[in-house]
């Protein structure tokens, strides 16, 4: 049986409302707004201030998370206009806590962020902690809001206000990961690695078993050169579930570092054989890490294995046809290592910068097509091919300078 409902029927915006919520769920913000608006015209004639709110609310988020000023500011002057709907439903239920309105304060607060007033958006941060301050259950939301704060201040680099800031959250919750962990970001940003140190491993002491943290701090103790500190979280990672790859990856690519070769392959191999074959960007990734390890360690035979296996599946891969050509140069076999350096190029100059689609490419520097030309021109010149390794050096030159008054147009890109 098939139910006529009006467009204007408040069951008719509920169930927009619901399907808009699912979109959003979705990450289809242009559709949910499209459904929340027409949700709205149909509230408006039935004067339902909650259904009302929360579709509007719904909108503020659609808006925000599309992005664009216009939006932005829509989303703002929405936000704005659900703080007294929500004091009033408050009122109305004789809320102790104000729930309605810490709700509408946390998104109005987030909308002025969005449209570059971080003073605003902090007062009203600080408006909504003060509510949330009556609740002894919202210690997590507190310390939230705090943080979201410090995100702002951050993004203007007023990086002490952010400090205090995370501080306070720090205070509120203790027992909370969140708040050390948005620290030690802050503190390894500006190069206090030692005190972001502390702050990873006070977050071990809360959560031993977060493998992202051993990760992190495997990484920072190897960058500082302390292997054995490095290796021991990198085996406290691999403990922690011995049946995923990216364990013995990393445990590997510590070993290789510090010259223990054989060790670093044994440990690439069983990446390689826990990778699931189904995932094959990863499996490829596995290989061509193992096979850069042979590389190093002078087995160019296993190497051009590896390079040869990736390429089987990550065919669009600059860096390891780099890597195989890199093979080739040991080998003395110039006229391979230029095939495989002329596919990367021309992958690379699809784009006419670094491909953002190669994992391993450096998506922030040089376009990668420059070292790939340059590292061409020197496999010509072995071959006494003067006038092409000519060309390949021109080439270079010329992405170099073009990137370089890019850099100076756009700075921001580059960076």
């Amino acid at each position: 049986m098939t139910i006529a409902l009006g467009p204007e029927s408040q069951l008719t915006c509920m169930m927009m409302f619901r399907q808009a919520d699912l979109e959003s769920d979705f990450a289809h913000y242009a559709l949910a707004e499209k459904l929340d608006r027409l949700a709205l015209k149909g509230l408006a004639s039935e004067g339902e201030v909650l259904m009302t709110l929360r579709v509007r609310e719904q909108l503020v988020r659609a808006l925000s998370y599309q992005g664009g000023t216009n939006k932005k500011e829509e989303a703002l002057r929405l936000a704005q206009g659900n703080v007294p709907l929500a004091e009033k439903l408050d009122e109305k239920k004789h809320s102790m806590h104000h729930e309605e309105l810490v709700y509408a304060l946390d998104w109005l607060a987030y909308s002025y962020g969005g449209c570059k007033q971080i003073d605003k958006a902090n007062e009203t941060y600080e408006k909504m902690i003060a509510l949330l301050q009556s609740n002894p259950r919202k210690v997590q939301a507190i310390a939230d809001a705090l943080l979201a704060e410090a995100r702002l201040e951050k993004e203007r680099k007023n990086f002490e206000a952010a400090q205090v800031l995370y501080e306070r959250a720090i205070k509120a919750n203790p027992g909370a990961t969140g708040p050390y962990f948005a620290r030690a970001a802050s503190f390894r940003d500006r190069g206090k690695d030692e005190l972001a140190i502390a702050d990873y491993q006070t977050i071990i002491r809360l959560e031993p078993k977060k493998r992202s943290t051993w990760r992190i701090l495997a990484k920072m103790y190897d960058e500082k050169g302390a292997v054995a500190k490095a290796l021991e979280c990198a085996d406290a990672f691999v403990k922690l579930d011995p049946k995923i790859s990216s364990g013995y990856a990393l445990r590997a690519e510590i070993l290789e570092k510090s010259g223990q070769l054989d060790q670093a392959i044994a440990d690439a191999t069983k990446a390689v054989d826990a990778c699931n074959p189904k995932d094959v960007n990863a499996a490829g990734g596995y290989h061509i890490d193992r096979g850069n390890i042979y590389l190093h360690a002078g087995k160019y035979k296993e190497a051009l294995s590896d390079f040869g296996l990736a390429l089987a599946t990550l065919s669009d891969s600059s860096y390891c046809l780099r890597c195989r050509a890199d093979t080739y140069e040991k080998l003395h076999d110039y006229q391979k290592e230029i095939d495989d350096l002329g596919a990367a190029i021309k992958i690379e100059m699809v784009h006419n910068e670094t491909s953002a689609s190669d994992y391993y490419s450096d998506s922030y520097g040089p376009p990668y097509a420059i070292k790939l030309y340059e590292q061409r021109a020197r496999a010509y010149k072995a071959l006494g091919k003067k006038s092409q390794a000519a060309g390949d050096d021109q080439a270079a030159a010329k992405l170099k300078a073009d990137w370089q008054k890019k850099r100076v147009a756009n700075p921001a890109e580059s960076e």
